[in-house]
């Protein structure tokens, strides 16, 4: 069985998330899905320019193709 493509896009100075969250969602994500995973500095809990770009280019890659 194939796992799903997965985009995970976050700080990891995120000031909403707790630390053993993000631990077990990144475990978790590694043994299910197949994932890409981007970090953003500084961006915190939020979403920006730089990240939908690479949402976008991921999309582009699995949906679009």
């Amino acid at each position: 069985m194939s796992r799903p493509p997965f985009f995970w896009g976050r700080d990891k100075a995120d000031p909403v998330i707790f630390r053993d969250a993000i631990e077990h969602t990144e475990e978790w994500l590694n043994k299910n899905m197949a994932l890409t995973a981007r970090t953003y500095p500084g961006m915190g809990h939020r979403i920006e320019a730089r990240e939908m770009a690479d949402v976008s280019a991921f999309l582009r890659f699995y949906v679009l193709r």
